[in-house]
């Protein structure tokens, strides 16, 4: 936090910790929650539900480029209520709490790709209209297809996928942070829209790299949005 140049960094830190502590009771709360219910904690801006709606008119499906800010679970349940959301996932190293996230998702009417198929099933999503969601300040798990980007004061290795498979299929990139309102509510954010040029390879680059750009001030808007103690700037832990 200092050196991304926040004034208050203590204050921030202890803020974040806060709002890790909700973020975590809400996911206790949704053990047991319905569908209906998510409408009651979390939503999209005004704004961006125009967006939203606008780009999807185009019947080509959407791409997010999703992020560590508020409550990401609720943020996507919440896009879930608005269009067919499917989610590139990882497992979960610790065995019951990625059986518990999966179920949850699955049950709050969030669909899951994961495994060698995923992008391939992402873009059979796509031409059916749906919408697919990839993390964007993730470490990837090796350099390929991926660059350093400086983000929040220092270069972060930033995976091209979200703007690659936008790109593949011509459907337009969302670029999409949360946070938590002065009501408590989650609010999901689009950022900006990004639809696909010619050159694909260079529109990936240049999308991505405005992505970053612009959850790095999202970030530093609201700081205490973001999951700080995500490892965001080590190197991939799959190769150099």
């Amino acid at each position: 936090m200092r050196r991304a140049g926040l004034a208050d960094p203590a204050g921030t830190a202890s803020r974040m910790y806060g709002s890790l502590g909700a973020l975590v009771s809400e996911l206790l709360w949704l053990a047991a929650a319905g569908p209906e219910d998510v409408a009651t904690v979390a939503t999209l801006d005004p704004s961006s539900t125009e967006l939203l709606d606008e780009a999807l008119r185009a019947g080509r499906g959407a791409v997010l480029a999703a992020s560590h800010t508020g409550n990401w679970e609720l943020a996507a349940m919440a896009m879930a209520r608005r269009a067919r959301l499917s989610v590139l996932v990882k497992p979960v190293s610790l065995g019951v709490l990625d059986r518990f996230m999966k179920d949850m998702r699955k049950r709050l009417g969030v669909g899951l790709l994961e495994g060698s198929g995923a992008l391939l099933d992402a873009r059979g999503e796509l031409r059916r209209g749906g919408v697919v969601a990839l993390l964007l300040d993730q470490v990837p798990p090796t350099a390929e297809h991926a660059e350093w980007l400086p983000f929040l004061g220092a270069d972060a290795l930033t995976h091209r996928a979200a703007a690659a498979l936008a790109a593949s299929v011509g459907a337009p990139l969302l670029v999409t942070a949360s946070r938590r309102g002065e009501d408590g509510r989650q609010v999901l954010h689009v950022l900006s829209v990004k639809w696909p040029t010619e050159g694909g390879a260079g529109w990936a680059r240049r999308a991505t790299r405005e992505a970053t750009e612009e959850l790095d001030a999202f970030v530093r808007q609201y700081p205490d949005q973001w999951l700080w103690m995500h490892r965001r700037w080590r190197g991939p832990l799959g190769g150099a």
